[in-house]
This record gives C-alpha cells, sequence and structure tokens, in this order.
C-alpha cells in the first residue's frame, strides 16, 4: 500500500506518495518521480503538473483537440486508449490516456494527461509510465493523485 502525504504547488494542492522525489523547473511547477521503480532501462514512473496562461475565449475542448493533433504529429504510433471529460470536487477538466512507442528502442510509452482550464490558467498534469505489466500497479497511484487534484481558493477546494 502507498502511503500518500499532502504536496501544495503554487496554487493548487494534491497527494503525492511520499517515497517520491519532488522536483521542479521553470517549465514544471511539480515533478513527482517514482525513484525506486524500473529497471535502469524503463522509464521511470512520473507525474508532472505545469501551469501557463491562455488568452480569452479559448476553450478546453479545443485546447484537447489542439493537443492530440500534436500529439499523434510527434508520438510514433500514437494511440488514444481512452478520453474522457470528468468534474472531481467542483473542478470540471478533460483526461485523456494514450500509448506511443520511443523510436530508439521500440518500447511502448503510457501516458496519462487531465487538462484543468481555470479563467485563463490551464493546469495540465501529465502522468508517465512504460507499457509494461511490472508498472500497470502505477496507474492506481497515478489515478489517486490526479483525483485530489484542486485548485486553492475554487468552490471545490477545502484546506486539510
Amino acid at each position: 500500500m502507498t502511503a500518500f502525504m499532502n504536496f501544495e504547488g503554487p496554487t493548487f494542492v494534491m497527494k503525492a506518495p511520499t517515497d517520491w522525489l519532488v522536483t521542479a523547473s521553470p517549465k514544471i511547477q511539480a515533478l513527482f518521480v517514482a525513484v525506486k521503480e524500473g529497471n535502469g532501462k524503463d522509464i521511470k514512473p512520473n507525474l508532472s503538473v505545469s501551469i501557463r496562461r491562455l488568452e480569452k475565449g479559448i476553450t478546453l475542448k479545443a485546447l484537447a483537440d489542439s493537443s492530440r493533433e500534436t500529439q499523434q504529429e510527434r508520438y510514433p504510433q500514437y494511440e488514444v486508449l481512452q478520453e474522457r471529460e470528468a468534474t472531481e470536487g467542483d473542478l470540471y477538466h478533460f483526461r485523456r490516456r494514450y500509448k506511443w512507442f520511443k523510436d530508439e528502442d521500440a518500447s511502448g510509452i503510457i501516458q496519462d494527461q487531465a487538462f484543468y482550464l481555470y479563467g485563463q490558467a490551464l493546469y495540465t498534469i501529465t502522468a508517465t509510465r512504460s507499457d509494461s505489466n511490472d508498472f500497470n500497479h502505477i496507474d492506481e497511484i497515478f489515478d489517486a493523485m490526479i483525483g485530489s487534484f484542486r485548485l486553492v481558493g475554487t468552490p471545490g477546494y477545502q484546506a486539510s
């Protein structure tokens, strides 16, 4: 059973595994990495949260469609596994799980993205893992992390 902690980012909160490395960069507001997973060849399971400002009038559907077009162009053998619109608390978002292959070694990559649009701020969560049965348990961790995501100061937010 994975133990979780509360993580407070800039304008958001979420649960994160206690044994994952947490870091950030100018473009990624939070990056969580499962450093104990994998065999050195596989991608370390990770989840990133990025925030960017958008022009007025852009819809979540338009963002999701544009993202899909870009992914189809960039990722070899791109395949959408699941798409859905959902609400977590009072926060509406679009979520997509997809698969693609790295050219270098033909290994499969599974990514799960959730897009949240609040005002003119786009929050993008991207969870990444190798497409291997060894990593199927990571999906439950990703689901718990994404499901716990809340924006500070929005109607569904409650401090814990």
